[in-house]
């Protein structure tokens, strides 16, 4: 099954990224700084400024170096980025909670999510999927009319992973979950996108999850939890578990409703696989 559905998402990696340079405010920025577990004035200090840097890039959000420069490839940054926007928040130093708490995840995933336009920065840095998900729900639930840049960002991310055969393997999942945070968004979207468009989005993922499967040559340890069976990145299952209940109370089109709801449904873990 082709990407061609992706068009209506217009791919973009960097339209979010020019709208939250406007958004993202600097104590957003200090709010990321703080996250560091070691701390310290100058180490802080230099975090705000390398954030403020990325934040302002400018002509860097349309290049294909994207992250090639000092300042992002500062490892302590990088990591800083990872941090403010990984699964688990009980392992965080300071909670991300709250609207500025959004805005501070949301800008850290895009952020990460761009930077894998760079070859150079996927040779030096991998993470799990976690991005792709804290994504979807920092701008599902700071409701500030991103979703369409968000989709985009989204879109782009999973034509490039298709487009340069990234993360095949054991890695070959990071579709799936890509386009589960982009069907999240699409039925939020107040019919942004049209009801075939998510009828061959649900499609996809539905195939795309068996290939998956199919394909894992080592087995995630929850051999009859959809997609979870196809993974070995399940840190945030819970996480990814609640976002599939959400999709399973999603009410409404007859179009593709039924649909959306059983994937839902298997995500949460409600459907077992047989």
């Amino acid at each position: 099954m082709g990407l061609q559905f992706l068009k209506e998402f217009k791919p973009d990696g960097s339209a979010l990224l020019r709208r939250m340079s406007t958004l993202v405010d600097d104590a957003t920025l200090e709010l990321i700084a703080d996250e560091d577990p070691v701390g310290g004035a100058v180490r802080r200090a230099n975090h705000i400024h390398a954030l403020r840097d990325i934040r302002d890039g400018g002509p860097l959000l349309n290049s294909s170096d994207f992250a090639s420069w000092d300042k992002f490839y500062n490892q302590d940054v990088t990591e800083l980025l990872q941090f403010s926007c990984s699964g688990d928040p009980e392992d965080m130093g300071k909670v991300l909670r709250g609207r500025r708490g959004h805005w501070a995840r949301a800008f850290a995933s895009a952020v990460l999510l761009r930077a894998q336009g760079d070859e150079e920065f996927r040779k030096r840095v991998s993470y799990g999927n976690y991005p792709v998900r804290v994504l979807g729900e920092s701008i599902l639930s700071l409701d500030a009319g991103l979703e369409p840049e968000a989709m985009a960002m989204l879109a782009w991310f999973i034509r490039l992973i298709d487009e340069n055969k990234l993360w095949e393997g054991n890695e070959s999942d990071w579709l799936v979950f890509s386009g589960l945070s982009v069907l999240s968004l699409a039925v939020n979207s107040n019919n942004a996108i049209s009801a075939d468009t998510i009828v061959e989005l649900a499609n996809w993922l539905i195939a795309e999850e068996k290939r998956a499967a199919n394909e894992q040559s080592s087995p995630g340890k929850f051999p009859h939890h959809w997609l979870f069976r196809a993974t070995v990145f399940d840190v945030d299952r819970d996480q990814w578990m609640a976002i599939g209940a959400k999709v399973a109370t999603f009410k409404g089109n007859s179009t593709y409703g039924d649909t959306v709801r059983t994937i839902g449904r298997n995500l949460s873990g409600q459907d077992p696989v047989p």
